[in-house]
């Protein structure tokens, strides 16, 4: 695959424009985890399955054909089969994800283990998108549910030879980190509707003109808020087969 976030600085900010679209099959699926009302579709599969706690009123991807909910809980096993998920997201999700339980004598790692279960539900190939809150932002900390706690270099442990310390850990797959870069709050990924200038070369001027408007707009608010400062780390791994 193509390094992304490489030339330019539209390039870095709009890195998207660097994914290969593998997605375009009839069958292809992304899986949105913690997906709330407004579920994510940032690879344009043609299938969107949103995975909540609890899921009633949700809005369809304005970039897919077909929705699926499904109420689960993340402590639990992914209910999917092996390499069946093209790509996965997680955004503003694996900050909430405890990184040790103690249940009775037994031991587990929440966090190790959904990063395994992403890992066995994508394709060969697939990609894992995460943004999250991170250290040394004081978003990171400050919601009362944020237990797990994100920096710099934390996913890379999932990823090449990092992957082998997390064996004893439960962790059976290997990640290749693909691009990673701050972000400001959730950024252009916060509304699917902003992802028009994912296909600049493709998109009318009207969506081009659009688009643009609303991410304009959304760094007007956060200056506006004072809280111009990088706050997200968005990151994005890719499945090794082996």
């Amino acid at each position: 695959m193509k390094k992304l976030g490489s030339g330019s600085l539209w390039k870095y900010i709009f890195w998207q424009v660097d994914v290969p679209y593998f997605h375009r099959g009839e069958d292809s699926t992304h899986l949105d985890l913690g997906s709330g009302s407004k579920p994510r579709n940032p690879f344009f599969a043609k299938r969107v399955v949103a995975l909540d706690l609890e899921l009633n009123s949700v809005d369809q991807p304005s970039n897919a054909k077909y929705l699926t909910l499904v109420n689960h809980n993340l402590s639990e096993p992914l209910p999917f089969s092996d390499n069946s998920i093209d790509s996965v997201s997680a955004f503003d999700v694996l900050e909430h994800i405890i990184r040790v339980e103690n249940v009775g004598k037994i031991v587990t790692y929440p966090f190790i283990n959904l990063m395994d279960e992403i890992y066995r539900v994508l394709k060969a190939d697939g990609l894992f998108i995460s943004l999250t809150p991170s250290f040394p932002s004081p978003q990171a900390f400050e919601h009362p549910t944020h237990t797990n706690f994100i920096s710099k270099g934390t996913l890379s442990y999932f990823c090449g030879e990092g992957s082998e310390g997390l064996r004893a850990y439960g962790f059976k797959g290997k990640y290749q980190l693909i691009h990673e870069h701050w972000q400001v709050g959730a950024g252009p990924f916060e509304d699917p509707k902003n992802l028009v200038l994912y296909r600049l070369s493709n998109s009318s001027s009207r969506e081009k003109i659009l688009g643009l408007t609303r991410i304009l707009w959304r760094f007007f608010k956060l200056i506006r808020r004072g809280s111009f400062s990088r706050s997200h780390r968005l990151c994005v791994l890719q499945k090794v087969s082996f």
